[in-house]
């Protein structure tokens, strides 16, 4: 059993070497048997077991930090089923502190991605808002990885991802006073995905997330754009898919879908002609049917009949969209695609 007394951290910890994702930004760097068929973001793969924490070191035992983990994740996965929202960070920094953490921030990029805010709560310190370019913090998000850095004698900082998979949210600046020992790195990593992924939950019923993720005020054809889109990122061993929209606060008629099945990966970018409303309307009936025929198990050419009927039916007169459809194969002994080509109406 774990015991009851509160977790003291050493005086002095051996400084880790921190961690380098499998997949990276820049393609040289990717780390696969295979390289994947679609490439084009930053993907972190982390296969390392989970260990029992820091064996030697001048406080606690190896036991003692082992526990503290347990006691984090446990408290948070006990506490997200009625957690409010809003609240999200002070209980990630609650937790946090059960780990040795004196301060815990959340920051989740914008819309652009080129910002890094800072999400508040009860016990969480004030911040201010983060460029992506050119900071600490900027560059574990760029890079997927951990980055350290010490401001001062007795502060020491992590700046771990936020991922959901393999797609950024934003980061988790984890205030300790010393650097910490490998062991304790990797268990902050597990904790940080657990809090990546309640802010991912949680955001299905909330709008605490996307109002502060948004700079500036979205037109109503962006909001319905991004309300329609799936996952910016998508990625396994085999398999990396990536797209954005930009003018992330101004779009209208381009947007994209993806799915992956078994060993299948379909693919849709669409323009609908015009800008604005109009536009997007559009390609939402289109993203729709699209949807509707790829579930039902349809080829491409029949996905590319349907979609033509819809818009058709619902846009008489000039209206058209155009659009790419692609379907990759993976198999043990490679990869293959097809497309139908650009159906236009």
């Amino acid at each position: 059993m774990c015991p009851p007394a509160p977790v003291r951290l050493p005086t002095q910890l051996q400084r880790g070497s921190g961690y380098q994702s499998d997949l990276d930004t820049r393609r040289g760097q990717l780390d696969l048997d295979q390289e994947p068929a679609f490439l084009g973001v930053a993907v972190m793969r982390t296969g390392t077991r989970r260990g029992c924490g820091a064996s030697v070191h001048a406080h606690g035992s190896a036991t003692t930090i082992a526990c503290s983990v347990t006691d984090a994740l446990s408290a948070l996965l006990r506490a997200s089923h009625l957690l409010a929202p809003g609240d999200l960070a002070s209980a990630a920094a609650a937790g946090a502190r059960r780990m040795g953490v004196r301060d815990t921030v959340l920051y989740l990029a914008d819309y652009e991605q080129a910002t890094l805010l800072p999400l508040s709560g009860v016990g969480v310190p004030e911040r201010q808002e983060l460029s992506i370019e050119g900071t600490m913090a900027g560059r574990a998000f760029r890079r997927v990885q951990v980055v350290n850095s010490t401001a001062t004698q007795g502060t020491h900082r992590l700046w771990v991802p936020l991922l959901d998979g393999v797609e950024r949210l934003g980061v988790a600046e984890l205030e300790l006073p010393a650097p910490p020992s490998p062991d304790l790195e990797r268990d902050l990593r597990v904790f940080v995905t657990l809090v990546a992924e309640l802010l991912v939950v949680n955001d299905a019923y909330t709008d605490v997330f996307s109002r502060l993720r948004r700079r500036k005020t979205l037109s109503l054809a962006a909001e319905m754009q991004w309300e329609l889109l799936p996952p910016l990122s998508f990625g396994t061993e085999r398999l990396v898919i990536t797209g954005g929209l930009e003018p992330a606060y101004d779009i209208g008629g381009d947007s994209f879908d993806y799915a992956v099945n078994g060993s299948t990966a379909d693919l849709l970018v669409i323009d609908s002609v015009g800008h604005g409303l109009p536009a997007t309307v559009l390609a939402g009936v289109a993203i729709g049917a699209y949807r509707h025929a790829r579930r039902n198990a349809l080829d491409l050419p029949e996905i590319a009949v349907e979609i033509n009927t819809a818009i058709a039916g619902q846009f008489p007169g000039s209206q058209f969209a155009t659009a790419v459809l692609a379907r990759l194969t993976s198999t043990p002994a490679g990869c293959g695609g097809s497309t139908p080509g650009t159906p236009r109406r």
